[in-house]
């Protein structure tokens, strides 16, 4: 089975798991991916910035979070942006 690649910009855009420059924490990270599952690093490339204007009222988790924060696809001007609604998502087991 191919290796997967998970989009970690998610972390930074949806769930305060750290930041661009110290990191995460890793329960964190685990806990995110086994409520909500982690698209692949095609939907949401690493960005290296945190994504403050993706939340809602600054609250955290999937359900709070802009969708094209989470998954999105740019044109070819790469100006143009727009959320994709149907991806794969991997989960974490306990």
């Amino acid at each position: 089975q191919p290796a997967i690649s998970l989009a970690h910009q998610v972390l930074f855009n949806c769930q305060d798991c750290g930041n661009c420059e110290e990191g995460g924490e890793s329960y964190c990270v685990f806990g995110f991916a086994h409520k909500y599952g982690m698209p692949d690093d095609t939907c949401q490339v690493y960005e290296a910035r945190t994504g403050v204007e993706c939340l809602s009222e600054g609250k955290h988790g999937f359900s709070n979070c802009n969708p094209e924060c989470i998954c999105k696809n740019t044109e070819w001007d790469m100006k143009t942006h727009y959320a994709v609604t149907v991806y794969r998502k991997w989960y974490v087991q306990h």
